[in-house]
């Protein structure tokens, strides 16, 4: 059976959602189909944070307080990321407005934020919510794409893939270039009985030499369960020939830091694995009747591997551009041909560290300055601003061309003018 729809969204994560939702405000409809049946669990480091809220705040403003973040939540005041030596370093968010106390990161597991935002397009009528439509192939037709199933088949004017990294069924009309070493490969898993890190106050990052460029993470919730990731760089993989899987339980078994913590742990479910295309370049991402957003388009953090913010961010824009095309009844990629540079220009302030690392984190030396590098900064400095601030700057670039910067960060002088 085929039925035709003018706009279709393939996949259902925040990229696709988001689209949807701001489409319906400016009173266009959609179609929203994605291969599960909510709830549906997704690989995910299980924390929300500034931007993210931001957005969440834009689709709806009662959209936080229903998901009763402060009540089931824990407030996440910051990072402490360890050294290879076992060392560590505070960064501090920044709040998430100037002069407010809001804190701007929260943790939720990534099963109820896609399930209630899910919740929000299921109740707005002009979007036609398709659960259990599993991609098989996308063809390209005069005037359209159709969207094909095992059971049914969609003809579409115009198709937003929003489906990750691993969309398969789109080779058909686009050509994706899958490069190792702007791809990385996670796995992520769920652990009961641990007990709570700094007060249940900090996401934990943990870098080894084995794992650069990556690391593990660990994102807590408040019933002492926590998520654990272990994110590396595609090439990396393989040329270690990493078994991922094998690494995170062995690191949770015999990191000195965290074998006594994880003593009494108990796996909850199976290890889940996932791809990420890594904003780490830019990509084509559009084309005749299609647009790519979200994972699909390349535009996770290479540092944080975070891409909820950017993701809906592009779910925005691309709203904006299908409406264009509805309005003026054109879906052509010339209709289409600013939407790749909107983007990129829009989240790059989001990406613009992993941007400028990642051509130094293709090489051996690099890796092992780096290493060195983390192991003085953390034995030196409990907390560190200079990084923090960084995070937070729009000219972090210009920033880490200066000598007065490494002098700042390495050696705490805080009166280096002399060196501008």
């Amino acid at each position: 059976m085929q039925i035709n729809r003018r706009i279709c969204i393939i996949g259902a994560g925040p990229a696709g959602i988001t689209t949807s939702l701001f489409l319906a405000k400016k009173g266009i409809q959609s179609t929203l189909i994605d291969k599960a049946v909510f709830p549906r669990h997704k690989a995910c480091g299980d924390n929300i944070s500034g931007n993210t809220i931001r957005m969440l705040n834009e689709i709806d403003p009662t959209f936080i307080n229903e998901l009763q973040l402060k009540k089931k939540s824990l407030e996440m005041k910051g990072v402490v990321a360890y050294a290879a030596n076992n060392h560590k370093m505070k960064i501090d968010f920044l709040p998430l407005e100037k002069g407010s106390d809001e804190p701007s990161c929260y943790t939720i597991p990534r099963i109820k934020l896609d399930n209630e935002m899910m919740k929000k397009a299921k109740a707005n009528p002009l979007i036609e919510v398709i659960e259990g439509f599993n991609v098989t192939k996308l063809t390209r037709v005069e005037n359209g794409i159709l969207i094909k199933s095992n059971k049914q088949i969609i003809f579409t004017n115009l198709a937003i893939v929003c489906s990750g990294s691993n969309a398969n069924f789109i080779k058909n009309i686009h050509q994706v270039d899958k490069e190792d070493k702007h791809f990385a490969v996670g796995v992520r898993g769920y652990y009961k009985n641990v007990p709570l890190f700094e007060s249940g106050e900090y996401c934990e990052l943990y870098v080894t030499k084995e794992l650069l460029p990556g690391g593990l993470y660990i994102t807590q919730f408040p019933d002492k369960t926590v998520n654990v990731n272990v994110v590396v760089r595609s090439d990396v993989v393989k040329k270690k020939k990493l078994n991922l899987k094998q690494i995170l339980k062995n690191t949770l078994a015999t990191h000195p830091l965290l074998k006594d913590r994880f003593a009494n742990a108990e796996q909850v479910g199976k290890l889940t694995g996932s791809g990420l295309f890594l904003g780490t370049k830019k990509r084509k991402i559009s084309g005749d009747n299609f647009m790519l957003a979200g994972d699909a388009a390349g535009l996770i953090d290479l540092l944080s591997a975070n891409g909820i913010p950017q993701a809906m961010l592009n779910g925005k824009i691309a709203a904006e551009f299908a409406a264009k095309c509805s309005e003026a009844n054109d879906f052509s990629q010339k209709m289409l041909q600013e939407y790749d540079e909107r983007v990129f220009d829009r989240v790059k302030n989001y990406l613009k560290m992993s941007r400028f690392v990642a051509p130094f984190l293709s090489s051996d030396i690099a890796l092992n300055i780096l290493l060195k590098s983390m192991n003085f900064i953390a034995k030196k400095y409990d907390r560190n601003d200079e990084l923090r601030d960084l995070m937070y700057d729009n000219d972090a670039i210009k920033k880490l061309i200066k000598p007065k910067f490494y002098y700042k960060l390495f050696f705490g002088i805080k009166n280096s003018e002399l060196l501008s």
